[in-house]
């Protein structure tokens, strides 16, 4: 098998079980499930991955890097303003809520439940560390005061907005609301 092949039989079995993490909890899960969705024997994947909790890791890596890390410093390195880029910025996570559901919080915390059970949850501190040093410097870099403290409330008002997008996204359908919404955190991070 030549590198290419193995890297497509990878890719294909990270996106079935992409999919299956997505719309059921990580429990209710199994390589079994994996491996029918991948068209792929239980074998092969484990010859990829010495476990679920492994795919899952890999799963989290590609979401994380494909639908927040790679958005983020795009917008981060295009030539809006700072107003423009926390409003992108916001749009980024009420969009990635608008295409997930509440599974993919599930996910989350159950991986990361079973990480910390097993003295692995480094992984997801560590992914997360690196988008928060992103976003310090990119406050920093803008004048912004206390980067370090708006930082982590920037962060914590994007994940609470994605939870408040899960339970009331008839709020977030109001474009009225959204740029008020905009603007008050642009206004908090100015201030």
């Amino acid at each position: 098998m030549t590198d290419k092949q193995a890297s497509k039989t990878r890719e294909k079995i990270l996106d079935a079980a992409t999919r299956l993490f997505l719309s059921k909890p990580y429990s209710k899960v199994s390589i079994d499930d994996i491996a029918s969705l991948s068209g792929y024997s239980k074998g092969a994947v484990f010859h990829y991955f010495k476990s679920k909790i492994d795919i899952a890791r890999a799963v989290l890596s590609l979401l994380i890097e494909r639908l927040v890390a790679i958005p983020l410093r795009q917008i981060i390195q295009s030539n809006m303003t700072f107003k423009e880029k926390i409003f992108k910025i916001v749009d980024l996570s009420l969009g990635f809520s608008l295409g997930h559901d509440f599974k993919s919080l599930l996910f989350l915390g159950e991986l990361y439940y079973e990480l910390k059970t097993r003295n692995q949850e480094r992984f997801i501190k560590k992914t997360y560390r690196v988008l928060l040093n992103t976003m310090y410097s990119f406050l920093k870099e803008n004048n912004i005061k206390n980067p370090a403290v708006k930082t982590i409330i920037f962060m914590s008002i994007l994940d609470g907005l994605s939870i408040e997008y899960m339970l009331y996204p008839e709020l977030f359908k109001k474009k009225d609301f959204v740029s008020k919404l905009k603007e008050e955190i642009y206004n908090f991070l100015k201030g």
